[in-house]
């Protein structure tokens, strides 16, 4: 499935103005440093958003939910601490907004990606990773995912 990353930069954009804090992080208990994160519904503006997270699913169980949708937003300096996705079998990153040097994603053996806009990468959620620093004064918009067989 192809789908236009426009509505959604244009919604994170949106949603940063309303609210630039986000939610509570899952994994740390607190507001993102130096960027945010926020929800994403499932509704008509995101359907070819889900439906791209159904057809990563059905690849890999016969019986799944998708259990959370967020934005990832690394403004200036923003970064993600090592970590796992507890409670989920496949992580997921879907990657909208991607300025040079504004960080990369690195998994446990050393494997290190420079992502581009439209990239979705999906991986064994016990898997640990992170993200390097955004080194630009321009923010770096993802969406990330969990999925669980059931």
């Amino acid at each position: 499935i192809h789908f236009s990353v426009d509505p959604l930069v244009e919604w994170i954009d949106v949603i940063m103005t309303k609210d630039p804090l986000g939610r509570t992080n899952n994994f740390l208990g607190k507001k993102k440093v130096n960027g945010a994160q926020h929800t994403i519904p499932r509704n008509l503006i995101f359907k070819p958003l889900y439906d791209k997270i159904d057809q990563i699913a059905l690849k890999n169980f016969k019986s799944y939910i998708i259990m959370d949708v967020w934005t990832n937003i690394n403004l200036n300096n923003g970064f993600n601490i090592k970590h796992t996705h507890v409670g989920a079998d496949i992580a997921g990153c879907i990657y909208l907004k991607v300025p040079e040097n504004s960080g990369d994603i690195e998994f446990d053996g050393g494997e290190r990606i420079t992502p581009v806009v439209g990239d979705c990468f999906w991986w064994d959620a016990s898997i640990p990773h992170w993200v390097h620093k955004n080194e630009t004064s321009d923010a770096r918009y993802s969406i990330a995912f969990n999925i669980k067989e059931i």
